[in-house]
This record gives C-alpha cells, structure tokens and sequence, in this order.
C-alpha cells in the first residue's frame, strides 16, 4: 500500500466535498479565501471582465459578460467532480493490491474512480477486500450526493435570482430616460403618486430587498456575478441610486429620516460586505460639484422637500457618501455594472390617466 497516495487522495476528496457542500448548502459568509471556489471566481471573473470591457457596445458587452455566470456553474460542478474522481483514483493507485486483479497503474485507478463515482459498474474491476468495497460505496454516495445538491441547488438559485431581478423592473421615476436620484425623489413626492408618505413605502420596501440581497448572496456567492435581463440594468446600480437617494432624503430635511436613514445604513453595510467578500478596495472618488447639486436641488426637487439651505445639504451630502461612495465606485468597477440606471418606458406623472381624480 502506497501511504502517500492514499493520505494525499482522501485529502482532495475531503477539501473538494466540503468546498461543494459549503458552496451549495452553507448559508454562512466563508472567512478563509482559498476555498477552491473562492480561488476559482477568483481567477476566472476578474481576466473575464477585462475582456468584456474591450467591447464597447454596452448591448454586446452586456452579452458576453452575462454569459459568465452560467457557464461557471458548469465549469465549478466539473471542477468538483474531476477533484472527487481525481482524489479517488489516488487512494486506489495506493490500494492497488487490494484488487481482484491487481491494478497496473494509476491510469487504471482513474478508470475504476470513474466508473464507481458515476456508479456505471461494468465489473470488469473488482475489489478483493471488505475495506475498498466500502470505500467503493463511499465514492459512490459522494458522486450521487455532489449530483442531488447541484440539482437541488439551481433552482433556488434561480429563485433568488428572479427575487432579486424583480425588484429592478419597479425601480423607475415615471420616466425613459436614465433615472437620477433626484428625478426618482421627484416621482415620488408628487402628490398624484402619493407623497412622502409613498416615498416612506418606497424607502422601506427597498430596505427589505437590500437585506433579503446580503442574505442572497451569502447563500449563493456567484448570485452577484448574475447579469440583469435588461441591458443598463444593474442590482449594484440599483442599489447605489436608491441610496444617494436615500442621501439626499436626510441631508435636505430633518423630518423625514427614518426609511430613509435605515436605507443607507442597511445599504452602507451590504456594499461594504460584498466588497470584503471579493477583494476589492475602495477607490478615491471625486465629490459631486456643488453647481451640479444645486441645480438638481433647485429645479428637480423644488419645494417638494427640501428644508435646508443648499449649502448645508451639500455639505451633508458629502459626509454621509464618503461612508458609501468608495466603496460603491469599486464594486461598479469590479462588476463591470453600468453607471446609470434605465427606467422604465411608461406614461409620465403629467399623463391624462394620473390627471384623472382617484376613484371614490
């Protein structure tokens, strides 16, 4: 019996079924970065994203960077069995005299880790011992295992995709055109739309996806590197222009904190999180101008809520995204996302349907 090969076989089988276990059952944020998994999105997304970058379509870059998170899938489901089937057929080059026939090299040890792990049996290789007839069954429960969790596993993946996904196709401000933070304010504290009482739902409800997001992407780390359906469609783009919405909320008025203050808190930790979770370090980002405030606070917002000087807003507005913007600005460069969001093309706040008074 070869020690090493065996000791060296059942330790890529153990370090490839607990890293498949861990991916598809765990629901916990890994600590440690050399996980297979982690190592292997690692190596693939960033070279990937690189290359999508050369395309400078956003329809055609958005087509080929969407094609990444499929694919590795199945490229990580082969990664763990060729780790399993590879791990196991060292433990049976070490065990070579335990067979009927004895086997002639590790070439024959990978043919029956083979035909065991996929449990095709032609019985042309037979253990001679009580002990690799057992571990013939081990290998066999842990290729059907691997199987049964991938199958189990793609469609709550899928599920917590079209969750998340949903949410985006409501996130719009009445308009075709980019929405703007300010613009999206403006949509909602219309009074045909249902003022600030509509915007305290719309703060809250985001609130909720924003958690039901960070637990999402704990249960299922390559959920993020998901794609949207649309193209200038973007959870990470979403999620950065409801929070400088959210910015804008607390740093013009002193009464209308509360969805909006557990909005960016909630969304200050989640960003900070993923950005933890994928390497990625914040990046120094240039401060919005002040004329630039301005006229959106002036114009777009109007009298509709804000109850601060302009100057006193920007001022805030500064402070509260140092906390968010470098941390948002990196991931939007890690994830390739877009930088403005597109709404939604439907009637706006001034069509004949919302002139019309509301039903008794």
């Amino acid at each position: 019996m070869n020690v090493v090969a065996v000791v060296a076989g059942v330790a890529i089988v153990l370090v490839t079924l607990v890293d498949a276990a861990d991916t598809l059952v765990s629901t916990r944020i890994r600590s440690g970065r050399w996980w297979p998994t982690e190592v292997f999105y690692r190596l693939t997304w960033f070279p990937w994203a690189a290359f999508g970058r050369r395309f400078r379509s956003e329809s055609r870059r958005e087509t080929v960077l969407s094609l990444f998170g499929p694919a590795s899938l199945l490229v990580l489901l082969a990664l763990w069995v060729i780790g399993q089937i590879l791990g196991w057929s060292l433990v049976w080059w070490g065990l070579r005299g335990s067979f009927a026939s004895p086997l002639t090299g590790w070439i024959d040890g990978l043919y029956y880790s083979g035909i065991v792990y996929f449990s095709v049996g032609f019985g042309d290789v037979l253990p001679g011992t009580g002990a690799t007839r057992v571990l013939a069954l081990a290998e066999a429960f842990g290729g059907l295992a691997t199987m049964g969790l991938v199958i189990g596993f793609v469609p709550s993946l899928l599920g917590a995709y079209q969750a998340r996904e949903a949410r985006l196709l409501r996130l719009d401000a009445f308009t075709s055109e980019r929405i703007t933070p300010m613009a999206l304010l403006t949509s909602y504290l219309d009074e045909r739309a249902g003022g600030r009482a509509a915007l305290d739902d719309f703060f809250d409800d985001w609130e909720e996806w924003t958690a039901e997001l960070m637990q999402g992407h704990a249960s299922f780390p390559m959920l993020g590197l998901f794609r949207s359906q649309f193209v200038g469609q973007h959870w990470v783009t979403a999620l950065g222009l409801v929070t400088d919405a959210a910015i804008v909320v607390l740093c013009a008025s002193d009464d209308h904190r509360g969805p909006a203050l557990r909005q960016y808190r909630r969304s200050v930790r989640a960003i900070q999180a993923f950005c933890e979770r994928i390497g990625v370090e914040p990046v120094e980002v240039d401060p919005i101008s002040f004329e630039l405030f301005e006229a959106g606070y002036r114009t777009q917002l109007g009298t509709l809520l804000h109850e601060r000087s302009v100057r006193e807003a920007y001022d805030a507005m500064i402070e509260l995204r140092s906390h968010f913007a470098p941390w948002m600005e990196a991931l939007i460069d890690a994830l390739v996302a877009p930088r403005g969001f597109w709404g939604l093309e439907i009637e706006r706040l001034s069509s004949p349907v919302l002139d019309e008074p509301p039903l008794p």
